[in-house]
């Protein structure tokens, strides 16, 4: 029996050279650091579905920024396929609905934290490009 494609988005939200993770609090995966977001509804395109996650999730009311990147990743039961978005502008007071916690960290530090699976391409993607401004934001020198 072929898996189950899940469709998922993600949010990787900038704020003063940070980038935000949250923790899962419970069921799988607890306690690894993800990039906020969810699944993707019928009929939502990923934009539409990542801004209601935002304010499910996190409180927040977000500005949709450009494509980051995108994976498949295999479970055992199920694929997910995660598209993340840059969050740079929101309104509202980030608080984790649904998460035990948030952190802000410096790009570096995604190398260094317990990311859930299907997140460390992203992170990866991240590490090893320059955002919009052209900033560098890999290891080492920029």
């Amino acid at each position: 029996m072929p898996k189950k494609q899940i469709a998922v988005v993600g949010a990787v939200f900038r704020r003063d050279g940070r980038l935000l993770l949250a923790q899962r609090s419970s069921g799988h995966l607890a306690g690894m650091w993800e990039f906020p977001g969810g699944k993707i509804e019928d009929g939502e395109t990923p934009q539409e579905s990542l801004a209601r996650e935002l304010k499910e999730e996190l409180g927040v009311k977000a500005e949709i920024g450009e494509f980051v990147a995108d994976t498949v990743f295999e479970y055992e039961q199920v694929s997910i396929h995660l598209s993340c978005f840059w969050i740079d502008y929101y309104v509202g007071e980030i608080e984790p609905r649904e998460h035990s916690q948030i952190q802000w960290v410096l790009p570096e530090q995604l190398a260094t934290m317990n990311l859930a699976p299907a997140d460390i391409p992203i992170a990866l993607s991240i590490l090893e490009g320059e955002d919009k401004d052209g900033i560098c934001t890999g290891f080492g020198e920029g």
